[in-house]
């Protein structure tokens, strides 16, 4: 059975100030997963374009530009990544901080960037209920840290894992109307592995053994 929030995403007409009202087009972008399958979720920045069919999709995390951020990633997560995105099923799950396809940081006013992780992400990781969230940029980290109530600079966490290899453990209050449902999960930070950011991969690429290791342990 396909998540809920996937079909909510994909239903969904945008919110005052989230990038989709400013851009002037909401249309949301959502990989679809079984729930109950998902032990791995990554969450990256936003979706460049509109890939709305599977023939794109795979595509681009297959056959792509091998310093695409798709093809980076498989290179970091491995091809059971792109199995899961492509087949809709498996361990892992694609998902987006910011669902509607673009660059927020080109538009002015900039938008309220948190509005679409509040309405959906949060939902996305109450049903799903992964063991290992991958938080790829300082958008979603942030986001991911603050929401776990801790006042600690992503980067920290990155040096972290390059000089520790050490996972970070986190405590999600994931509703605000409720004191005691959390969710307890493990946590790793990537710098965002786009072109323009041969530092930022550089350092991704030195976190391949710690990625697999970790996620050997959560998907047995």
């Amino acid at each position: 059975m396909l998540s809920a929030p996937a079909k909510t995403i994909e239903s969904c007409q945008g919110e005052d100030g989230c990038y989709g009202r400013v851009a002037g087009k909401v249309k949301p972008i959502v990989f679809k997963s079984i729930s109950g399958q998902v032990r791995v979720m990554v969450i990256t920045e936003q979706p460049r374009s509109a890939r709305s069919d599977k023939g794109d999709l795979k595509d681009a995390l297959t056959s792509g530009a091998k310093n695409s951020i798709p093809r980076r990633l498989v290179e970091l997560l491995g091809n059971e990544f792109a199995e899961s995105v492509i087949n809709e099923r498996g361990v892992f799950n694609w998902t987006h901080f910011v669902k509607c396809p673009g660059n927020f940081r080109k538009l002015k006013p900039r938008p309220l960037v948190r509005r679409c992780a509040e309405t959906h992400l949060l939902k996305e990781i109450r049903v799903l209920k992964p063991s290992l969230l991958i938080c790829v940029g300082g958008e979603s980290s942030s986001w991911l840290l603050e929401l776990a109530g801790l006042e600690v600079d992503w980067r920290d966490c990155v040096m972290d894992q390059l000089c520790k290899k050490s996972v970070a453990n986190l405590r999600l209050k994931l509703h605000e109307d409720t004191k005691d449902e959390f969710l307890e999960v493990k946590a790793l930070f990537l710098f965002h592995p786009a072109e323009r950011s041969g530092i930022g991969w550089h350092y991704d690429s030195k976190l391949k053994d710690l990625l697999k290791t970790t996620i050997a342990s959560i998907a047995k």
